[in-house]
């Protein structure tokens, strides 16, 4: 999810196309002043309207469910299991337990929760 204040734009659809979102609510420019966008991905997402005026964008937001695939086998740090992100190793530097390095999404997500007591090194 993207918010964009200030815009100055009359229509948000081009710039939402652009930055690879497929949805959007806005409040158009008013001349050269205001212009406000919210972008998501309905995929991820499902944002509801409430109000939209020059002051602000009022709406509901909920996540839909999350689910990492075969997340007993995918690797927490070496697999790029979450979207649009490189593996989480390539953001960390220095060196990892071998434990660390053995650890599955499924061995830090279980029952729902996320447990990042089980590593040594938290994630940025």
């Amino acid at each position: 999810m993207l918010v964009l204040l200030e815009t100055k734009m009359a229509d948000h659809k081009k710039l939402t196309e652009e930055l690879q979102f497929d949805m959007h609510i806005q409040f158009p420019a008013i001349g050269h002043s205001v212009g406000i966008v919210i972008m998501w991905r309905e995929n991820s997402l499902q944002v509801d309207e409430v109000a939209v005026n020059s002051h602000g964008i009022h709406a509901m937001v909920k996540a839909k469910r999350w689910i990492v695939h075969s997340e007993n086998r995918v690797s927490f740090f070496n697999d790029p299991w979450i979207n649009n992100l490189p593996a989480i190793r390539s953001l960390i530097h220095g060196p990892l337990t071998r434990e660390d390095m053995s650890k599955t999404v499924a061995n830090v997500h279980q029952n729902g929760i996320w447990d990042l007591s089980t590593l040594s090194h938290h994630p940025p």
